[in-house]
């Protein structure tokens, strides 16, 4: 299983490849994620459009402290 961490304008969040598919967690600090099934993030979408895919859905997220998704 594939899994990459990101920060989503600030907010931790984790994307992983589950059976040809991504799930979407936001990733607290607690490391007790939960999935958020109401985003479908496409299957075919590689790593830098993943970025690309969380910054045009949580765009509203966006602060002058966190502007951007950050892999990390």
């Amino acid at each position: 299983m594939n899994s990459i961490r990101f920060l989503v304008f600030g907010n931790a969040m984790q994307v992983k490849r589950v059976a040809q598919q991504w799930h979407l967690f936001d990733d607290p600090h607690t490391g007790i994620g939960r999935r958020i099934y109401d985003v479908y993030i496409p299957d075919d979408l590689n790593q830098e459009q993943l970025t690309r895919f969380l910054a045009d859905m949580f765009h509203e997220w966006a602060t002058v402290e966190h502007p951007d998704v950050i892999v990390r």
